[in-house]
Formats: C-alpha cells, sequence, structure tokens
C-alpha cells in the first residue's frame, strides 16, 4: 500500500500578509513508514515534546515555549535525520507552491481555479510519478484542518469508479490529526520550509532560510513554483465551476 501524506503552509485569503502557498506531498510504502514513524518518534522522545509543528517551533508557541534558537535548529536537524533512507525511492517528496501576488494578478473573476486547486492538481501529478504508484491501492492523508481537502476529496468521488484515471488507484482520502500523525508532521516540515524559502529572501544568514535545501540532500525531492506563465497555463485556470472538472 503506497500512502501519501499533505500538509500546506499559507492561507491564500490573507492578502496583505501571505505571499506564497505550499503544499507538500511525502509518499512512501506503508513498510517504510512504520520504520519511520520509530525513528521520528524517538527524536520527540529524545527532546521531550509530543509532536513537531515548525510554525509552532519557530514562533516558541505550545510544546516549544521558552525554547532558545540553539535548542529549535538541533532539533529540526535531528528530524531531517529521519528523512534520510538507505533506499532513495522509498520516500519521495512532491511540493508545489503558488506565488500568490502573481495569482491575484492574473486571477480577473470568481471563474479562476483557486489556488488550492491548483496546488492539489500540481502535486498529485508529481505524486502520480511515484515508481510504485501503479502497483496496487494509494491512500491519501490531509491535515485535519486542511481547506486543500474539499478539492481533492470531490474530484476523487467523482473519477474513483472509472478505472482508467488516477483516482480508481485511490482506496481513500481522509483526514487525520497532525499531532498523532508523525508523516503529516514530515510534511509540514516540507511545506514550511519550502514557503520560508520564499519569504526569507533578505535573511541569507538564517538557518531557517536554507531548511529547504538541506532537505533536498535528505530525500528526493519534486518542486514546482507556479507563476504568472505557469497559471495562465494551468488546464481549467479560467472557467472553473464546481471544482469536477479538474
Amino acid at each position: 500500500m503506497l500512502q501519501v501524506y499533505l500538509d500546506s503552509s499559507g492561507k491564500s485569503h490573507e492578502r496583505n500578509g501571505c505571499s506564497y502557498l505550499t503544499l507538500a506531498a511525502i509518499t512512501g510504502l506503508d513498510s517504510t513508514w512504520r520504520d519511520f514513524d520509530r525513528r521520528w518518534q524517538r527524536v520527540l522522545d529524545e527532546h521531550e515534546v509530543s509532536y513537531a509543528h515548525m510554525n509552532e517551533l519557530v514562533r516558541c508557541k505550545g510544546p516549544f515555549r521558552d525554547w532558545l534558537e540553539d535548542r529549535k535548529v538541533a532539533f529540526a536537524k535531528d528530524l531531517l535525520c529521519c528523512l534520510i533512507q538507505q533506499d532513495r525511492t522509498s520516500l519521495i517528496a512532491c511540493i508545489v507552491t503558488i506565488d500568490l501576488q502573481e495569482y491575484r494578478a492574473c486571477s480577473t473573476s470568481r471563474e479562476t481555479k483557486p489556488p488550492e486547486a491548483v496546488c492539489v492538481d500540481g502535486c498529485m501529478s508529481l505524486v502520480l510519478q511515484h515508481p510504485h504508484f501503479t502497483n496496487g491501492c494509494t491512500e491519501i492523508w490531509f491535515d485535519r484542518n486542511e481547506s486543500f481537502i474539499q478539492y481533492l476529496y470531490r474530484t476523487w468521488s467523482w473519477l474513483k469508479s472509472d478505472s482508467s484515471s488516477w483516482a480508481s488507484h485511490i482506496s481513500d482520502v481522509r483526514p487525520r490529526e497532525m499531532k498523532t500523525s508523525v508523516p503529516i508532521q514530515a510534511a509540514d516540515l516540507l511545506a514550511w520550509a519550502t514557503n520560508r524559502r520564499y519569504t526569507a529572501e533578505a535573511d541569507r544568514t538564517s538557518t531557517w532560510r536554507y531548511l529547504l535545501d538541506m532537505i533536498a540532500l535528505a530525500l528526493p525531492r519534486y518542486h514546482a513554483i507556479y507563476r504568472e506563465s505557469e497559471l495562465v497555463n494551468h488546464p481549467g485556470f479560467f472557467g472553473w465551476s464546481d471544482g469536477l472538472g479538474v
């Protein structure tokens, strides 16, 4: 069973405060995830926290209250080590980022495809290329609070009976609580690091700005960034209605 876990960073409706929207998927066989869970949990135990959440970590919220910078960086580096696999194809990351400023510039009506739906399309097209995708059924898991899931779930529900469609290979699409799901915590790390790479251009000495580059050394990743040219040529970008034409 191939299992795909997704999480996002950024919010498209924050018109003045958010410049990028990212959806990250991390994909692997269930046997790989069992070992990964143990390794990730060991890092959580060593740092005496119950879960990893990058936004809370950097802002010293939740279980990371009063953490100093050195402690936060050490924790993030230990999490990165969990991503390293002996078989480089056992875990693969697929990431799509939308430049929201350019999206708003070319989005002239309500019939433009929502950026979340564009991210879902892009991520799924990358996930489809996973070497194990056609070897059996695939499960997709989202963070419970994700707004993205409605777009993927609606399309999957519509197409899953079509044996020629990618949706026929998906056995289930459902939410899961991030705080109790290690793989979604890993997807959160990927999504946050990607957005940070684009929003911290001026801070060239920060460890956080280069977190995405360090992730690239740990596991294979496919990353697409959608600016105006990619958006206007995206299938179904104009004339969006109910989302079933993805």
